[in-house]
């Protein structure tokens, strides 16, 4: 279509006023929740695999035919500008039955495409839902029904909408049902759903009563690819499914599974690419196979995420302990490895649960991406494109090791040309024993040091840092010799060691004997409110130094000198 002819003006702001004028410049995307695999907006009509509206434009351009009203729309196109008109509010019917309102060509594009009439939402009206079920006749059905915390319906009314939709269970394909106070009929009827057209399904159903009902184990869903379940029981397992490709896991406290129950589900499913687990696990003294990896590891050939988040228990270890992802794209573990344990040999424990996935990680490594580790006294962290780490315990035993475990990730995790943040939040003296386990350690790309939240404001490391370090079996070599950020919180009496650091580190350069540090490039002072750290000649010294080396000081309003 020739849209800078004039007499197609009219129709362009048309497109742009009902919000549907973006669908001619750039295909719809997976972000869109629209599909482009032949199953989304593009292929409702008539069932064809065709981008038939853009199609038609292009044919109607080659043809020097001018659309120069919207009533010379091909149906085809109107039914998609339609569909894509009621996709942004989730009452999608009550607004497709104002569109059929407007004229009775419009009505009859309405009435005569079953596509726009398959969504349904708790949004609806209640009496558009029996419609909804006749004018989709056979198409595909998307079911998004919340009742949650902050969404509440009446049991009645929620239970009519739930027994229209399921009468029509066997045209689902995308089905989200959250129901925070389910009944025993809405239990057995999701329990075993026959729906052979079903791709996704996202259950959350919450009721003490639902302890003597098997979950999926009579379902027929041939092609499901993904689940996602919340609240639900996993004892006896929830089926198989050969297509499966992810899973979702939430489990609340009062339906732990044990370690057995969780291996037991994953080892029927070979194709599984991602496996989300949120929760808490049975103690392994509950278990019927007891010991710290009880069962032989399970290779899932597929896997590409792993992601297992288990609060303040043990429970990410023992899975990942018996998990092996040889393709394995990104993994992101949490919990607490130490709860009940005297975490003696930390580093030992957790090298048996993760570290088989290290080949996997750096095969895969992002390159140039950002490596931030956080050490805290209670927690380590790691983040970087498609790892994510956190390891930390409540045991008050874990707190002597605080230095020792973010050393232990520093060395084995990020691939050694990485560049790594590393942020210092430990006591004085943990804090410089973790510079120095790093700096003694194989070499690593520390690029940017922060010591702003260190209890001490980053006093001692800073000693640390402004004289080579003796080695046994090797030459000295100063401290993070690649960092070339540091920021400090400063307070008095520390910009005296601060400057003397900072000399000691430019003269080391031309040391031929040590391993040169490279220059550092940018310096902050962070005050935090408190006094001003020092005088105006420190601070003119330190600007001076800076300049000299190639780089830059900055300090907190609450720091710099006014006088």
């Amino acid at each position: 279509m020739d849209t800078a002819t004039g007499d197609t003006e009219d129709f362009g702001l048309w497109l742009e006023a009902t919000g549907v004028g973006w669908l001619f410049a750039s295909p719809p995307t997976p972000s869109s929740g629209l599909s482009t695999d032949g199953s989304g907006p593009m292929n409702f009509i008539n069932g064809a695999r065709t981008d038939s509206g853009v199609e038609q434009l292009d044919e109607l351009s080659a043809n020097d035919q001018v659309i120069t009203n919207i009533e010379d729309l091909p149906t085809e196109l109107l039914a998609i500008i339609l569909y894509y008109a009621i996709q942004i509010p989730r009452s999608g019917l009550m607004r497709l039955q104002e569109l059929s309102t407007v004229c009775s060509r419009w009505r009859d594009a309405v009435k005569g495409t079953p596509k726009l009439w398959s969504r349904v939402t708790d949004e609806d009206p209640l009496h558009l839902f029996d419609r909804a079920m006749n004018e989709s006749k056979d198409a595909p059905l998307d079911i998004d029904i919340e009742d949650g915390l902050w969404k509440r319906q009446e049991p009645e009314e929620l239970e009519r909408r739930m027994r229209i939709v399921c009468a029509h269970m066997k045209r689902w394909r995308h089905a989200s049902i959250d129901v925070r106070n389910a009944s025993e009929w809405l239990f057995k009827a999701v329990a075993a759903p026959i729906a052979p057209r079903l791709e996704t399904l996202k259950l959350k159903l919450h009721n003490d009563s639902r302890s003597s009902i098997a979950i999926f184990q009579r379902a027929t869903l041939p092609l499901l690819q993904e689940l996602d379940i919340c609240g639900l029981p996993l004892e006896d397992g929830i089926g198989t499914f050969s297509n499966l490709r992810i899973l979702k896991i939430q489990i609340s406290n009062a339906s732990q599974p044990s370690l057995s129950e969780v291996i037991t589900l994953l080892r029927s499913l070979q194709r599984l690419e991602k496996f989300c687990f949120t929760g808490a696990l049975q103690s392994l003294n509950d278990d019927n196979n007891p010991g710290a990896t009880p069962y032989q590891p399970l290779t899932l050939p597929r896997l590409k995420r792993l992601f297992v988040l288990t609060g303040k228990s043990k429970g990410f270890l023992q899975i990942s302990s018996c998990l092996r992802a040889p393709v394995c794209q990104e993994l992101a573990l949490s919990g607490d490895p130490f709860r009940d344990d005297d975490p003696l040999h930390p580093s030992t424990t957790l090298r048996e649960g993760v570290c088989h996935f290290i080949p996997a990680i750096h095969s895969n490594w992002v390159l140039g991406g950002r490596v931030e580790i956080v050490a805290e006294t209670a927690w380590s962290r790691l983040r970087a494109p498609r790892l994510m780490l956190n390891f930390g315990s409540a045991n008050p035993r874990y707190r002597m090791h605080s230095a020792e475990i973010p050393h232990w990730i520093i060395e084995n995790f990020p691939r050694k040309d990485a560049e790594i943040t590393l942020d210092v939040r430990l006591t004085g003296s943990l804090a410089e024993q973790l510079v120095t386990l790093v700096s003694l350690g194989p070499p690593v790309y520390i690029t940017t040091l922060n010591l702003s939240k260190a209890d001490d404001g980053g006093s001692s490391v800073i000693q640390h840092l402004s004289k080579p370090a003796p080695a046994l079996d090797k030459p000295s070599q100063w401290p993070l010799p690649h960092m070339s950020s540091l920021t400090v919180s400063c307070y008095r009496g520390c910009l005296a060691s601060l400057l003397d650091m900072l000399r000691a580190r430019v003269a080391g350069a031309g040391d031929s004997d040590v391993a040169q540090p490279v220059s550092l490039k940018k310096l902050e002072i962070k005050g935090y409110g408190r006094k001003r750290a020092g005088g105006r000649v420190l601070q003119l010294e330190l600007e001076r130094l800076m300049r000299e080396t190639g780089g830059s000081l900055s300090c907190s309003e609450s720091w710099r000198s006014t006088s």
